[in-house]
């Protein structure tokens, strides 16, 4: 699906957690992530993934060396050998020593940073957010420190800044609305 359908759906969340944070309790938004597909190797559980997903074909990229040393069994993963089992119901490991990642847009940098300012804008609604984790080896979308060297997240996402403010006033004031294709049934 087109990346801007991610930036829409981020700044729809906003109406939400506003109407919660108004009538139910104070709404604290908690692991996202800039990635638009779970690729991120083993992201729902070692050699598996949600059935169906993922969705797109991921990228790959050579896996990381081992953190707990060179002597683990099978790390790094070898580059000769395809899939290595067991799997569960989905597919999340590495082929060839390459390690999955999401798959990227054309102007990735572009799309990031505006998704990251859209999300950012919607979050704010509530009385919190975090990001789902502050490093990871390989997935620069589900790493905070990664997503601020790259410029997608800003230094200080606290500050005013225009560009989060401002992120989702199309969508506030309805300039994206959704259109039924005719001969589908709603």
């Amino acid at each position: 699906q087109p990346a801007i359908n991610f930036m829409i759906a981020s700044c729809e969340q906003k109406h939400l957690i506003a109407q919660l944070a108004e009538s139910v309790m104070p709404v604290i938004v908690g692991e996202f992530a800039l990635a638009t597909d779970n690729c991120a190797m083993w992201l729902n559980g070692f050699n598996d993934n949600l059935p169906g997903y993922p969705m797109v074909e991921c990228d790959y990229v050579p896996c990381a060396a081992p953190y707990m040393g060179a002597d683990q069994p099978g790390a790094p993963p070898d580059p000769d050998l395809a899939e290595q089992g067991p799997f569960g119901t989905g597919m999340s490991t590495p082929r060839y020593g390459m390690c999955p990642i999401d798959k990227s847009w054309p102007n990735d940098d572009y799309v990031m940073r505006k998704l990251a300012h859209k999300k950012l804008n919607a979050y704010n609604a509530g009385s919190g957010w975090f990001f789902w984790n502050f490093k990871t080896e390989l997935e620069p979308k589900w790493d905070y420190m990664a997503s601020v060297e790259n410029g997608w997240m800003p230094t200080d996402p606290q500050a005013e800044q225009d560009d989060i403010e401002f992120a989702c006033n199309l969508e506030d004031i309805g300039a994206f609305k959704c259109q039924v294709k005719k001969g589908v049934p709603m």
